[in-house]
């Protein structure tokens, strides 16, 4: 038998006031928790080694790599998440590697996030339907 479960979701940004507003709209969509907050990639890697996480909205530019930077290292993890970059600037000012590198599934600039545009692009990376994802009920 299945059962939906909620996506547990991880915000990093650099900027303390957009991992609250963002933090808050991801609670606000029912299918996602916010699973957690993290101010660098290396916070963000602990979080992910001590958690299920299943999508990661990283801000592209920060001091530590970034977005790019921990996409790379979660592409390298058993299981990684879902990655979806997000910044301030618009795509056609970010690096062009940015978009090819391996599990990252996405990018929604910081000024169209909404919670349709983030069940929009989990819906795109996984192929969910409605959004939800389903577990085998023995699942941990």
């Amino acid at each position: 038998m299945q059962a939906a479960t909620s996506i547990r979701v991880l915000v990093v940004d650099d900027h303390p006031g957009v991992l609250g507003v963002v933090g808050r709209l991801v609670a606000s969509v029912g299918v996602f928790t916010l699973a957690g907050a993290a101010a660098s990639v290396a916070e963000a890697r602990t979080l992910c080694s001590s958690q299920r996480i299943e999508l990661v909205l990283a801000d592209v530019v920060m001091p530590d790599g970034g977005g790019p930077a921990l996409a790379r290292w979660l592409a390298d993890q058993p299981s990684g998440p879902v990655v979806v970059l997000m910044s301030s600037y618009g795509r056609d000012e970010l690096p062009v590697d940015t978009w090819d590198l391996p599990g990252v599934a996405g990018f929604v600039p910081k000024s169209e996030l909404s919670p349709v545009r983030l069940l929009e692009v989990w819906r795109r990376a996984t192929g969910s339907p409605t959004g939800e994802r389903h577990d085998d009920a023995n699942r941990a």
